[in-house]
């Protein structure tokens, strides 16, 4: 399988519980949403914005109004890495949205 990741089955190991998020853009970016928006997000952030009345999954972004996506070359999860690729440019390109944070891969789209 392409997602399949030895390190990740190891759970007795060091590299499975080493992140390759770059955490502290990360935070900066959910620092910027308002915790009663609508969100669409990276799957490994999901978790952490569970609470929310309306989540999305990324790239999914239904009635969101913040979209924060992860341009990860480990897991583009649930897109392939070219499918994340063409997803980000769209994005970027999209003249509904406005892009509020960009470091380290991370990226943080507004709804106008």
């Amino acid at each position: 399988s392409k997602w399949y990741r030895p390190e990740n089955e190891r759970f007795y190991q060091a590299p499975h519980y080493e992140s390759y998020l770059p955490r502290e853009a990360v935070r900066e970016a959910m620092a910027l949403i308002p915790s009663d928006a609508a969100l669409s997000a990276y799957s490994r952030i999901l978790p952490h914005v569970a609470f929310r009345e309306e989540i999305y999954l990324f790239p999914e972004a239904g009635r969101a109004r913040y979209i924060l996506a992860v341009d990860n070359p480990y897991e583009p999860y649930p897109l392939s890495r070219e499918q994340l690729t063409e997803h980000l440019a769209g994005l970027r390109a999209d003249s509904s949205l406005t892009l509020l944070f960009d470091r380290e891969g991370v990226l943080l789209f507004q709804r106008k």
